[in-house]
């Protein structure tokens, strides 16, 4: 309802800050070429249709995020008001970038604090909408990225990854209960 370029509140349609994140990976612009096979995202965005998904109920599409309330926190800003994150602005995207450099990263205030150390959490739970509709609130630490890439299993379906199917989208449980900022959003 706030950023930081004027004072008042503003709605969340004119600013562009959305308390929500897209699955940019598997749902909204898919990650690879086949899709699975790298964090690029594809351009053009092909098209979405719920029916080619294999597990609706588990495939992720929008969840709660964190984010910088700052425009010069977006990229490609050049003068991100948080020099240990300069993206947090980007909250409401999951997407390669989020992805790529989540995975395998351990530290609390990175693009981690998009979903996995994003403030406001609900007992340390997230609200995720899966694609066929229904909401769930859960830990971050159970998410993994097949929920992402709506990928499950080796073989035909997974011929390469830029992660493993079934690993945690956290590094670490601990995650759950670490936020990377306390301020209001």
């Amino acid at each position: 309802m706030t950023f930081t370029t004027a004072p008042g509140s503003y709605n969340p349609t004119v600013t562009g800050f959305l308390s929500y994140g897209f699955n940019e990976i598997g749902c909204f612009c898919l990650a690879g070429d086949p899709p699975g096979s790298s964090w690029d995202m594809q351009n053009p965005t092909p098209p979405f249709k719920a029916i080619l998904v294999k597990r609706p109920a588990q495939m992720l599409c929008i969840t709660e995020v964190s984010g910088s309330n700052n425009p010069g926190d977006c990229d490609p800003s050049g003068g991100a008001t948080d020099p240990s994150d300069p993206q947090c602005g980007d909250a409401a995207w999951l997407d390669g970038v989020w992805g790529g450099s989540t995975f395998g990263n351990s530290t609390v205030n990175s693009e981690n604090g998009r979903l996995q150390t994003a403030f406001a959490k609900h007992d340390n739970m997230m609200n995720v909408i899966y694609v066929d509709g229904h909401s769930q609130a859960t830990l971050v630490s159970k998410l993994i990225w097949g929920n992402f890439f709506g990928v499950y299993g080796t073989g035909p379906d997974w011929v390469t990854t830029p992660a493993p199917w079934n690993l945690s989208i956290s590094d670490t449980p601990a995650f759950d209960r670490e936020v990377w900022s306390t301020l209001p959003e």
